[in-house]
C-alpha cells in the first residue's frame, strides 16, 4: 500500500513540476507596438518611417484588420537596437 502512495507522490510531483515549466514557458507576452509608437523610438519622420518599410528594412505589419495593425515589440526592440547602431557609426564619421 505505502509503496503505491509513494508511486502517487512521485507522479504528482512530477506533474506539478511540469506545470511549473509550461506556466514559466507562457508568460511572456509580446506586446503590440503601432506605427507612431515605432517612429518614436527610431527618431524618425513618417515619410522616412514608411520608406524604411517600403524598401523592406522594415518588416510590413501584422494586420488583422483595417485599423489593426502593429509589429510585436520584441521586432520593433531588435530595430531600434539596429538603428541607433548605425546612428552611432554614422555620428562618429
Amino acid at each position: 500500500m505505502s509503496q503505491a502512495i509513494n508511486m502517487d507522490m512521485d507522479i504528482l510531483k512530477s506533474m506539478v513540476s511540469k506545470l511549473d515549466e509550461l506556466t514559466k514557458q507562457n508568460t511572456f507576452i509580446d506586446r503590440r507596438v503601432r506605427a507612431k509608437e515605432f517612429m518614436l523610438l527610431l527618431s524618425i519622420e513618417k515619410d522616412k518611417f514608411y520608406g524604411l518599410v517600403d524598401a523592406g528594412e522594415i518588416e510590413q505589419p501584422i494586420r488583422l484588420s483595417k485599423h489593426d495593425v502593429f509589429w510585436y515589440a520584441s521586432y520593433v526592440k531588435k530595430k531600434v537596437e539596429e538603428h541607433k547602431s548605425e546612428s552611432v557609426i554614422v555620428a562618429h564619421i
